[in-house]
């Protein structure tokens, strides 16, 4: 232990205890270089901390607001979820203390972010880059030509912003052919 403090009436000691490699109950010794040790047998219990398995998604827009859900273990007292550093909203954790649903905050910067689970009782586990804020969503400026015949296979140009990633295309709910972006991701 670390911190030992004795008050001065020597019948008081206040510690901070070391980490344990494994969850459950431990002995407790106290050792005085005048009068010898005393031992309580498994008086102290690690609880075994949280840990993370899974969460999905695993991206969304840099605004947040987007659902998300933790799968893991030991998601014991008070929860609180971080990402990037910032608090996520709605945090919910199911009766067996295995999942955690909630909505992710917005964020200042896109790309990977961290994700802590803190728990009042037991610690934190964290997800090294688990959630990645995409950039701004798509925007469309002008539509080149705005008709066409019900058969289809008019040659469109869509005009616009942040056309990033895999992109599709549809009209009336019907995918396009041929979705080509430029290099500027910007038609």
């Amino acid at each position: 232990a670390s911190n030992v403090a004795v008050n001065t009436a020597l019948t008081q000691i206040t510690c901070v205890t070391p980490a344990s490699p494994s969850a459950g109950d431990v002995d407790v010794v106290v050792l005085s270089d005048r009068a010898g040790s005393a031992t309580a047998q498994d008086a102290f219990s690690y609880n075994a901390g949280p840990l993370i398995s899974s969460l999905a998604p695993t991206s969304g827009p840099q605004g947040g607001d987007t659902p998300f859900t933790i799968a893991g273990a030991n998601f014991d007292g008070a929860v609180t979820v971080t990402i990037g550093g910032r608090g996520a909203t709605a945090i919910a954790v199911n009766g067996a203390r295995t999942q955690i649903t909630g909505r992710t905050p917005a964020s200042t910067s896109t790309g990977p972010k961290d994700v802590v689970v803190r728990s009042d009782s037991n610690g934190t586990a964290t997800l090294a880059g688990g959630f990645t804020y995409n950039g701004p969503p798509p925007t469309i400026s002008r539509i080149l030509p705005t008709t066409g015949p019900n058969r289809g296979g008019t040659l469109v140009t869509i005009d616009g912003a942040n056309f990033r990633g895999v992109v599709t295309v549809t009209f009336g709910g019907v995918a396009a052919t041929q979705v080509a972006v430029n290099s500027g991701k910007t038609q």
